[in-house]
C-alpha cells in the first residue's frame, strides 16, 4: 500500500469515475438499477478481486447494456436478465476453457464496431440530456442548468483530457452534486433529503420475455466486448504490465470465472451488471497504481456509500442538472469510441475493416440493438470474405476449410493448452477478414 502511493488514488479517480459515476447516475435517475446493491455490490467485487489479483484491476459497468438501456429505455428486469445472459455465458465458456476461441471466431472490426457504436450512443443520450436542460433561461434556479453549464463543463472537461492526473470526471461530479445540493435546500428547505440508511428492493425474477428481450437488445452485443476486452485483453494487458511476476497474472479462464460470478446474486437485487476492463486496467496503470490498494479503497468507499448513503444520494443524483450529466455522458461515449481508432485507413484489408466496423455501428445505433449491429457486422464481415477471395481467383471451398480446421484447431488447444498462450490460432481471423 505504501509503494503505490499518491496513485491509489489517482488511480480511483481515473480507472473508476470515468464510467461508472455518469452510467450510475444516468440509470438510477430514471429506476433502471438500484443504487445502493449497485454500489455495495460493486464494491464487493473490487475487493476481491483486489486481493485475489493484488493488481489495479477495474470493476466497470457493461457500457454495451447500459447504452442500450438508456436508448431504447430498457426495464429494471430486462438489464437485469442481458446481464444474467452474459454472465452465465461468460461462466460456462471459462468452464469449458474454450472461451479463447472467441478471439479466432469474432472479427475485431466487429468488436470495434459495437464500441464505436457504444460510445457514439452514450454521446447521443448525453446531447439529448443537454437539450433538456433549461437552454438559456438564467431566472430563479435555472442559471444551474442550462446551455452555458453544459459548455462550461464540456470546456473544462477536454482542457483536462490530456493531463497525467486528469481531474476532469471528479470535478464535473463535483460541481454537479454542489448544485443539486443547493437547488435541493433551496427549493425544498432540505426537507426531501432522507437520512442515511439502507434502501434494499426485494429480489425480483425476470420474465422469460424479459430474458428475451434483454438478450436480443443488449446481451447480444455485449458478449463478444466481454470475452474479448473484458477477458482476453485484460489476462493479456495483465502479464504484460507485470512481467516480473508469474504468468499468467490473470489467466483467461480466472478472470472468466471472476466476470460470471459477478452478477450472480447482485443483479437479482436490482445491481447493474458489472465486468472487468483492460481500459480501466491500463488506465489505473498509468495513473501510478501497482497493486490491488486502489481497489481495495475504492470498494471500501463503494460499500459505505451504498450500506448508508444510498437514499439521499439518489435525492440529490435526481437533483443533479441535466446539462453536466449529458456531458459527463458525452465524454464517457467519447473515451470509449477512442478504442475504434484502430480501424480504417487506405488499403484495401483496412478499408474492408473500416466497412465492418462502420456497418456494425450503423445498425447498432438505428436500430438501438446490439443484437443487430452483432449480426450485421458478422454478415459483413462474411460478405467481405466471400467477394475478396472470389476476386482474388482462390478457391473459396479451400480458405473456408482453412477456418474451419483453424477454428478446430482452437477448440482442441483450448482444451488442452496452458492458460499462458491466449489466441494461439489468432492468424484464422486474418484468413476470415
Amino acid at each position: 500500500m505504501v509503494e503505490d502511493g499518491f496513485g491509489a488514488v489517482d488511480g480511483i479517480q481515473v480507472g473508476d469515475f470515468g464510467t461508472l459515476i455518469p452510467i450510475l447516475v444516468a440509470l438510477s435517475k430514471t429506476g433502471q438499477i438500484a443504487l445502493g446493491p449497485s454500489l455495495v455490490f460493486g464494491g464487493l467485487f473490487n475487493l476481491v478481486t483486489g486481493i485475489y489479483y493484488d493488481i489495479p484491476m477495474c470493476v466497470q459497468p457493461m457500457k454495451s447494456i447500459a447504452a442500450i438501456a438508456l436508448s431504447s429505455a430498457l426495464t429494471a428486469p430486462q438489464i437485469s436478465a442481458a446481464g444474467l445472459w452474459v454472465s452465465g455465458l461468460t461462466l460456462f465458456l471459462a468452464q469449458l476453457r474454450v472461451i479463447r476461441i472467441a478471439n479466432a471466431l469474432i472479427p475485431l472490426p466487429i468488436v470495434r464496431g459495437i464500441q464505436l457504436g457504444t460510445g457514439l450512443t452514450l454521446i447521443i443520450n448525453g446531447c439529448a440530456k443537454v437539450l433538456a436542460s433549461h437552454r438559456f433561461d438564467f431566472l430563479h434556479y435555472d442559471w444551474m442548468d442550462n446551455y452555458l453549464v453544459a459548455f462550461v463543463g464540456f470546456v473544462g472537461a477536454l482542457w483536462c483530457y490530456g493531463w497525467r492526473r486528469n481531474p476532469g470526471a471528479v470535478l464535473l461530479f463535483g460541481t454537479g452534486m454542489v448544485l443539486a445540493c443547493v437547488k435541493v435546500w433551496a427549493q425544498e428547505n432540505g426537507d426531501k433529503i432522507p437520512g442515511p440508511g439502507a434502501d434494499w428492493p426485494t429480489p425480483r425474477s425476470p420474465s422469460w420475455d424479459d430474458f428475451r428481450v434483454g438478450f436480443t437488445n443488449a446481451g447480444l452485443g455485449q458478449l463478444p466486448l466481454t470475452l474479448l476486452n473484458s477477458v482476453i485483453a485484460t489476462s493479456r494487458l495483465a502479464d504484460d504490465l507485470f512481467p516480473e511476476r508469474r504468468r499468467p497474472v490473470a489467466s483467461v479462464t480466472s478472470v472468466g470465472t471472476c466476470v460470471g460470478m459477478m452478477n450472480i446474486i447482485g443483479i437479482w437485487f436490482g445491481s447493474i451488471p458489472y465486468c472487468h476492463g483492460s481500459g480501466g486496467l491500463a488506465a489505473q496503470y498509468r495513473f501510478g497504481a501497482r497493486s490491488g490498494t486502489s481497489i481495495i479503497i475504492l470498494g471500501l468507499c463503494k460499500i459505505l456509500l451504498g450500506a448508508a448513503f444510498a437514499p439521499p444520494l439518489l435525492t440529490l443524483f435526481s437533483a443533479l442538472p441535466v446539462s453536466i450529466l449529458g456531458v459527463m455522458l458525452a465524454i464517457a461515449g467519447m473515451e470509449l469510441c477512442n478504442a475504434a481508432k484502430d480501424s480504417g485507413g487506405v488499403t484495401p484489408a483496412a478499408a474492408d475493416s473500416f466497412l465492418i466496423t462502420a456497418v456494425t455501428t450503423g445498425l447498432l445505433i438505428g436500430f438501438a440493438n446490439d443484437g443487430v449491429g452483432f449480426l450485421g457486422g458478422c454478415f459483413c464481415a462474411f460478405f467481405v470474405w466471400l467477394q475478396r477471395r472470389t476476386e482474388s481467383g482462390r478457391r473459396v471451398e479451400a480458405d473456408f476449410g482453412v477456418v474451419v480446421w483453424g477454428l478446430w484447431r482452437d477448440v482442441v488447444d483450448a482444451a488442452v493448452g496452458d492458460e499462458g498462450s491466449v489466441g494461439k490460432g489468432k492468424e484464422v481471423e486474418d484468413v476470415v477478414v
